[in-house]
């Protein structure tokens, strides 16, 4: 969650000019194909957003309802907002968009990852406090008192605020996963502050037979975040997780670095690498343990927050924490939608000067093609 990164993101001077020298306005953006089955991901466009601080978005599964997961209010609760979004059923544009009034889940206070149950109709939350937990919500925010089972290692082990950051429910409605956003305390080391860390994750999946079966715990799967790539950074991690049709899952990362002005990467989890991977759920420390983590080759998309003109900024950060699968469009390629967490402001003295760095909530649209169509419904 940005409010950490606020609370010690550095800025140097040294490092500020050299990015003053290499900047340029607008976005670095980088698209490429997955070579298993010629997936690509585009992005199509980014908007403002109205609510700040989001870690989540999650589709209905109808026309252009969603849900946002505001992680805390200026009441310090966590808040759920319906969205409509009206969609460009050619490219996945966003052509209008409303957010409607906002209800509490229970009295959460860091929630970061929501996911639209398909076959119940409700809501799940997962919330990164201590401990964690993963709970089941009617979308008026009342709880069902279900939930899911969460593993001794991540309810004990946890670093603080950096623990189940995602949330996504398959398109059967059968399977969920979930991860934690930086490495457990038993696992390795954290990227906060340290651009030579790859800080190691544990994707968590879940699976129940039937729509009022509860979830039982299906396995754990290493996952290797990126490094840091600025130096004048707070952290890099794993924010979110959308579940594929195919069984195949979407992983964003995203750092917080004043070089780059925050920094996106999507990667595509295949079922083939789950399959070659390590099954860890029985290690009970993955560092100095003998594994293997998931495969996740090239990045889908790489992209980049708009680079200030002049050393002093302003400087903008994109920092997108929410992924959620979106409607067919009517090509048959698929909408993938991305959510901000914006909203935090931290200033720092470079000599005579005031640098300031404001992260800016937006949401991003992009066209995912390549996948075989299924019974995702169709933009309207």
């Amino acid at each position: 969650m940005l409010r950490r990164a606020a609370e010690t993101l550095a800025f140097a001077a040294g490092a500020l000019f050299a990015v003053a020298e290499c900047c340029a306005a607008g976005h670095a953006l980088a698209v490429g194909p997955d070579a298993t089955n010629a997936l690509a991901l585009a992005m199509t466009a980014e908007y403002s957003f109205a609510s700040n601080g989001c870690g989540g978005i999650a589709y209905s599964g109808r026309g252009g309802r969603f849900f946002v997961l505001q992680d805390h209010a200026g009441d310090g609760f966590a808040r759920v907002h319906p969205l409509s979004l009206e969609i460009d059923p050619d490219t996945g544009a966003i052509l209008s968009q409303s957010l409607g009034p906002s209800f509490v889940p229970a009295r959460l206070r860091n929630s970061e990852g929501i996911a639209y149950d398909p076959r119940m109709g409700t809501l799940w939350i997962c919330d990164e406090g201590t401990p964690p937990s993963i709970a089941e919500f009617r979308v008026d925010g009342k709880a069902t008192g279900r939930t899911a089972p969460i593993s001794a290692l991540q309810r004990g082990k946890p670093r603080y605020n950096l623990s189940l950051e995602s949330l996504t429910i398959s398109p059967d409605g059968l399977t969920m996963w979930t991860a934690n956003e930086q490495a457990l305390k038993c696992d390795g080391g954290s990227s906060s502050g340290n651009t030579n860390v790859n800080t190691v994750v544990r994707l968590t999946r879940y699976r129940r037979g039937a729509a009022k079966a509860g979830w039982s715990a299906a396995g754990e799967w290493a996952y290797s975040c990126d490094k840091c790539a600025g130096t004048a950074c707070a952290q890099s991690g794993l924010s979110g997780l959308c579940a594929l049709p195919d069984g195949s899952l979407l992983a964003l990362e995203r750092e917080v670095s004043i070089e780059t002005c925050g920094r996106c990467r999507i990667y595509r989890i295949t079922t083939g690498a789950l399959a070659a991977a390590t099954e860890v759920s029985g290690i009970p420390a993955l560092t100095n343990a003998t594994y293997a983590a998931v495969a996740k080759g090239d990045p889908l998309v790489s992209f980049t927050g708009p680079r200030p003109s002049g050393i002093l900024g302003p400087y903008e950060l994109i920092v997108y924490e929410g992924i959620a699968l979106g409607p067919r469009l009517n090509d048959g390629s698929y909408s993938v939608y991305l959510v901000s967490d914006g909203g935090e402001s931290v200033s720092k003295k470079v000599g005579p000067f005031t640098v300031t760095a404001t992260a800016a909530s937006r949401i991003c649209a992009l066209r995912l093609s390549g996948l075989p169509t299924a019974s995702t419904p169709k933009a309207k």
